[in-house]
């Protein structure tokens, strides 16, 4: 990521991440809020904020969300392009961000060993912005992957504010919870 990517990154988190250390090959881009003079311009933009905020309903974690909360949920995030191969979260570091996979594979490793994978909907990383505590995981994109990022202030803040979405959060860790029982159970 370039120099401006890293100072955005310390402005807006407070520290450098893993992600944002010698890692030019990442694309981090705002999602677009157009501020348009035509009218045709005005209506290519409330499309595609429209086209935005559907896509962000389509993630099961903001299925339920309104439009407005929606519409919140896009201002707290970054769009972020990942190449195959990038190591996203690494076990055992801080964790500073919650990622959200709109397209492309990532592999979940414990202990060098993959023991799941995470696809488009999915999520990851909000263990440890929820606890303050070390990632428990090795995440890397086996795919070219495109994920929505939220620093700790505003994942702290959509919980907050989008009904249901903690309630959503607690459910999707009580399922891994349930999935890793049965992994050790069957070890």
């Amino acid at each position: 990521i370039g120099q401006a990517v890293q100072v955005w990154l310390i402005r807006r988190v407070g520290t450098p991440t893993g992600l944002a250390r010698n890692q030019a090959d990442v694309t981090r881009r705002r999602i677009p809020r157009t501020v348009c003079t035509r009218n045709t311009d005005k209506e290519n933009a409330v499309a595609h904020k429209d086209t935005q905020l559907e896509h962000l309903a389509r993630i099961p974690l903001f299925a339920d969300c309104s439009k407005k909360e929606l519409q919140h949920l896009r201002s707290l995030c970054d769009e972020v392009d990942i190449p195959a191969g990038k190591v996203l979260t690494k076990q055992g570091s801080v964790g500073y961000e919650c990622f959200v996979v709109v397209s492309g594979t990532a592999s979940v490793a414990i202990d060098d060993q993959v023991v799941t994978t995470i696809g488009p909907g999915g999520y990851f990383g909000e263990l440890a912005l929820l606890d303050k505590q070390p990632r428990s995981a090795t995440v890397s994109a086996v795919t070219p992957m495109s994920v929505l990022v939220m620093g700790p202030r505003e994942f702290m803040g959509a919980v907050e504010t989008v009904p249901g979405l903690a309630q959503k959060l607690l459910a999707g860790l009580a399922r891994r919870l349930r999935e890793t029982n049965v992994r050790f159970i069957q070890h």
